[in-house]
């Protein structure tokens, strides 16, 4: 089953992968918070509807990253950068930024959003002419 994620950019995210990212989400707070036993704590403290909500909160979270990360991996591929130091924190997208200043930006990715940018502008309706203002009799 997919889940598809809602903004202006369609990204389908297996709902497997959202559980993962959930998990892991989850652990590094019983980490925070001492381990498995101190998050059942902080889990009976704040009582079940304020954790559901965090649930739902973790939930969104890894969503939002995720659609992130998959756009980002698109975006290196149509630039085709190839050197990505997964290690360096930002380096794909600086990276990116790059390309997009420079004027070696791949025609592969500049015709995409040529297309797009047409299929935005043919769907504008032109602006109505209005008439003249009439001058009143005096």
């Amino acid at each position: 089953m997919l889940v598809e994620a809602k903004s202006s950019l369609e990204v389908q995210i297996p709902e497997t992968i959202i559980r993962e990212e959930m998990g892991a989400r989850i652990k590094q707070l019983g980490d925070r918070m001492g381990g498995e036993e101190g998050l059942k704590q902080y889990f009976t403290k704040i009582g079940e509807q304020k954790t559901s909500e965090l649930y739902d909160d973790i939930k969104k979270s890894a969503i939002e990253s995720l659609e992130k990360f998959f756009v980002l991996r698109k975006l290196v591929e149509l630039f085709e950068i190839q050197d990505v130091n997964r290690d360096n924190s930002l380096d794909a997208e600086k990276k990116i930024y790059a390309k997009l200043v420079s004027d070696k930006a791949p025609k592969k990715a500049a015709k995409k959003a040529d297309v797009a940018e047409s299929a935005e502008e043919a769907t504008k309706k032109p602006a109505a002419k209005k008439a003249p203002a009439k001058k009143k009799a005096e």
